[in-house]
């Protein structure tokens, strides 16, 4: 039997977010599809730690999991290779590197000695000198562009968002505050941009594959680097379970938003909503937010009249289909938004931006509504809020796309096309 050892950046598993449902997915498509036994290495995120994991998927032989990285190795990676060395890592790269963890990496590469590794973001790509003298096939899976993300995420003049997202946790709140001044916030993305994008485009060099979620990124990434490397593999959801008819009731002039409330984009996102166009439909309307949500962001909109926060639930379905029409316009971002394709799945009209349909083959009001115009999208909103007909035909023609393009069956069949 074939092996796969993938290093990934967190245990996926429960899923709760829409990278964990890729993690999840690929390995389970890989082991029922290809044949593979699946060792995973796992850097573990905030809240995670090696006791408190759930039971491992049936589909996975082995679990390691990483060395915890301390305060002084990540100051002194910052210092040594984000700051003074030539060839510059990004911050993020500094924050998850260590020898402990090359050195076991390296170790457990030899032992089972796998066919394939893939490596999950470029924040671990360096890893890759722990195992390039095992003759297999190497893949980084970059998921999308993270340096256009945080180009157009400095971009952005008015967030007030933790830019730090998940990796504010790992920082006191004193230095939460300093970097999240402004003036800090945009030299920081735009610097990590520049040292991203040479990162990039270095480990597409080094690695034999690379996976992008995105057509349009991944022929960007073979351009800027003379290479055919680069590999689209669509987001797939699991349509079956999303196309469920289950039993909801609708709530009249109500619209819903999906997003993990850690990340800057989200938070960003929900509050172009709340703030430029729940006060301009005439109609009363509900929103219902779906997501982990700290304290601190109910409070801030605590005065804003019919907005729900649910946070973090079991089965998103079912709030979804509560309401008529799910609204997520994104601040910025890259790659393609599992959320969007979840939401039509389900058969529900979508109103989104330019962002939002990134990565999409759609056309506004066909699979989709696609308004960058704050005023467009109010139109939309209210147009399919008070027509029956247009939601369900909008919702239909969206699921029939996702079905035919974006189910797990449909993506597994690209990794056939990368020899595995």
């Amino acid at each position: 039997m074939k092996k796969l050892l993938f290093v990934t950046t967190r245990r996926f598993w429960p899923v709760d977010s829409g990278r964990k449902l890729t993690l999840y997915h690929y390995c389970r498509g890989l082991y029922e599809i290809y044949g593979y036994e699946i060792y995973i290495y796992s850097f573990l995120e905030a809240g995670q730690t090696p006791e408190n994991a759930e039971p491992t998927p049936c589909f996975i032989k082995e679990v390691v999991y990483s060395n915890k990285i301390g305060s002084a190795e990540k100051i002194k990676n910052i210092i040594s290779k984000t700051i003074f060395r030539k060839d510059k890592f990004p911050f993020q790269c500094s924050l998850f590197y260590s020898k402990k963890n090359f050195i076991s990496i390296s170790e457990f590469a030899d032992k089972i000695r796998p066919d394939t590794v893939i490596v999950d973001m470029v924040r671990l790509a360096p890893y890759y000198y722990s195992f390039r003298n095992i003759n297999c096939k190497k893949i980084l899976d970059m998921d999308d562009v993270l340096s256009l993300r945080y180009e157009r995420q400095a971009q952005n003049k008015v967030s007030e968002a933790n830019f730090l997202g998940n990796y504010g946790k790992e920082v006191s709140s004193g230095i939460n505050r300093i970097l999240n001044l402004r003036i800090f916030k945009n030299a920081f993305l735009k610097f990590e941009s520049k040292l991203m994008k040479k990162a990039e485009e270095k480990y597409t060099l080094l690695y034999d594959n690379i996976i992008l979620v995105s057509e349009k990124e991944a022929e960007y990434v073979n351009k800027a680097t003379g290479t055919e490397k680069a590999i689209a593999i669509p987001v797939g959801v699991d349509y079956d379970y999303l196309s469920e008819n289950i039993d909801v009731k609708a709530i009249n002039n109500s619209l819903s938003f999906m997003g993990n409330l850690n990340v800057a984009a989200n938070v960003d996102s929900l509050d172009i909503i709340i703030r430029k166009i729940l006060p301009v439909i005439e109609n009363e309307v509900t929103l219902i937010v779906i997501g982990t949500c700290s304290e601190e962001i109910e409070s801030k909109y605590k005065d804003v009249k019919n907005v729900e926060f649910t946070g973090r639930v079991d089965d998103f379905r079912s709030y979804i289909k509560t309401s008529k029409v799910f609204l997520s316009p994104i601040a910025y971002g890259s790659g393609i938004k599992t959320k969007i394709l979840e939401a039509m799945a389900m058969g529900m009209p979508v109103v989104t931006n330019s962002i939002g349909a990134e990565g999409l083959d759609v056309k506004d009001g066909r699979e989709l509504i696609v308004k960058d115009d704050y005023t467009e999208i109010v139109s939309a909103v209210k147009e399919l809020l008070n027509n029956e007909a247009l939601r369900k035909d909008l919702g239909e023609r969206g699921q029939k796309f996702v079905q035919q393009y974006h189910d797990w069956n449909v993506v597994y069949k690209v990794f056939m096309e990368m020899g595995m």
